[in-house]
């Protein structure tokens, strides 16, 4: 699973890949839904909404033209869209931007905490 989130993190040519990939598969496999489901939320947890709403699209479009092509349809690829990677994203969304300020508030604390202002202010004059 590590291998498979790596490579997702990798850009979004490999997360629309991966996703498109087990989108299609769960039509002929559903516990795959799952994994598109979780590329989906990985990708929204961690670059955020824009991010997760965009690999959803771009996943939803090579997704639709692969079952047109393929099933002569895109009816069961939208409603994979619609069931798997909508409520994971809303879910995702509601995380991102409830815990987004406690981790940035935690890191800025540890900074003030191991950082002393004089040596930030000493390595700011060196750097210029």
């Amino acid at each position: 699973m590590r291998i498979l989130a790596s490579f997702v993190m990798r850009g979004r040519p490999q997360a629309v890949m991966m996703t498109t990939l087990f989108a299609l598969l769960s039509l002929r496999m559903p516990p795959l839904g799952l994994l598109s489901s979780a590329i989906v939320a990985l990708v929204t947890l961690r670059r955020g909404e824009l991010q997760g709403l965009q690999l959803m699209l771009w996943s939803g479009l090579a997704s639709a033209l692969l079952g047109l092509l393929a099933l002569g349809t895109a009816a069961p690829v939208i409603a994979v869209l619609l069931v798997f990677w909508l409520p994971i994203w809303l879910v995702a969304s509601f995380a991102y931007a409830f815990f987004e300020p406690v981790v940035n508030g935690s890191s800025q604390a540890i900074w003030q905490v191991k950082v002393a202002p004089a040596d930030l202010v000493g390595v700011l004059r060196k750097a210029q």
